[in-house]
């Protein structure tokens, strides 16, 4: 059976190696990334990547460790910043600060390397990922939301009651329960709520963020399929045009420009 290095004992020749037996042709169309705006460094986005047919391709540990090695490994060597993530069974969410580096850059070789390792681990052939994943763009005063809502992923599953209850996400890592890793920006993701860990602590409690929540902190509104009217597509230009509050590209700070 295939084995995937594990977080926090990667050695950088053995992640090549494991790229370089399994990135081939691309597990997905070239046309990557939907969501809509440009990807603009130092601002916020939420990414999300689902598997193919919705298909629980993740079904352990092994599998989730094996995805966060790769993703590590990867943003470490840019200046991209994760501070929240989710990793269910179908589906990925990345909370990230952009970076100058393409988001292609360091994504498109992650989930080709994983989906080819996942691929020889169930000894099957086919797509893992569908398309490209979807990035949208977070207001800097919805940082708290966006991770409050990553992080309630598997209670509103119903895998836990409670967040705090889960290892399939940084929730643990935020309220101090569990060793923060070493690409897992958590003080990122506290400098962009302005909140202390304690105060995070308290309020993430009674936050529960649902999907109708997070569509409000989005910086362009969803797109509706179909022909928009002239109206809307007025409404969209204006709505994208305010959404202009950047974060500062240092991202030792993640502090607002």
């Amino acid at each position: 059976m295939s084995r995937c290095p594990e977080v926090g004992h990667i050695e950088r020749g053995h992640v090549l190696h494991i790229r370089r037996r399994f990135v081939g042709p691309l597990q997905y169309s070239s046309d990557m990334f939907r969501g809509g705006s440009r990807i603009e460094p130092g601002r916020v986005y939420h990414v999300i990547s689902r598997f193919v047919a919705k298909e629980w391709f993740i079904e352990s540990n092994v599998e989730r460790r094996c995805y966060c090695s790769l993703v590590g490994g990867a943003i470490a060597e840019t200046d991209w910043r994760l501070f929240a993530y989710a990793i269910m069974s179908s589906h990925v969410h990345l909370g990230l600060v952009a970076g100058r580096v393409p988001l292609a850059k360091w994504m498109r070789p992650t989930h080709t390397t994983f989906a080819g390792w996942l691929n020889q681990r169930r000894e099957r052939i086919g797509g893992v990922f569908v398309r490209g994943p979807n990035v949208i763009e977070v207001r800097p005063d919805g940082a708290a939301r966006l991770i409050d809502y990553i992080h309630r992923n598997p209670q509103r599953a119903g895998v836990v009651r409670h967040p705090n209850d889960s290892d399939w996400t940084s929730q643990r890592a935020y309220v101090g329960l569990e060793h923060q890793r070493s690409w897992l920006d958590v003080d990122c993701g506290l400098r962009l709520v302005g909140m202390s860990r304690d105060d995070f602590r308290v309020w993430v409690e009674d936050a529960n963020t649902d999907a109708e929540a997070l569509e409000r902190i989005r910086v362009a509104p969803r797109r509706v399929r179909g022909r928009p009217r002239a109206a809307d597509r007025t409404a969209n230009s204006t709505t994208i045009s305010m959404g202009t509050t950047q974060l500062s590209h240092d991202s030792s700070r993640c502090s607002f420009a």
